[in-house]
């Protein structure tokens, strides 16, 4: 298909992006799930499709893909993640000033999902952020 023929889609409204995180969540288990004899690739696809159609069926003037459906919910897991470590940066600052900005809807939703004690968003006690720079070893002699 020609560049110039294809349309752009409308954005995704809160209602459709609700609908994903909430049908998400009923089916993480299998989603997140490593693949194996149980859970096979299929059986993920099927997830997806399924999750598909009920976007598609609550929302007549759009028809979304399985691939747009994935790629949304990937683009807002990346942002929920994003804007959840900027909200903990800001709230363990020192003195003063006003408070971190609210957390979005969006945002709650994939924090619930994933989990609040989950290492993708609390991070590991103790650990060291892979892409800071080494402390300097001061030679004590």
């Amino acid at each position: 298909m020609d560049k110039e023929n294809k349309k752009r889609k409308p954005n995704w409204t809160e209602e459709e992006k609700c609908i994903l995180l909430d049908e998400y969540g009923k089916r993480k288990a299998i989603l997140k799930s490593k693949l194996n004899s149980n859970v096979t690739a299929t059986k993920k696809y099927k997830q997806w499709e399924e999750i598909t159609d009920t976007i598609n069926a609550r929302n007549l003037g759009v028809k979304r893909t399985v691939q747009e459906i994935i790629k949304k919910y990937e683009n807002i897991s990346v942002m929920a993640k994003k804007e959840l470590s900027v909200h903990k940066r800001e709230s363990n600052k020192t003195g003063g000033g006003p408070p971190p900005p609210e957390l979005s809807d969006s945002t709650k939703m994939v924090q619930d999902i994933i989990g609040v004690d989950s290492p993708v968003l609390a991070g590991i006690t103790g650990g060291l952020e892979s892409e800071a720079e080494p402390e300097e070893q001061h030679n004590t002699e």
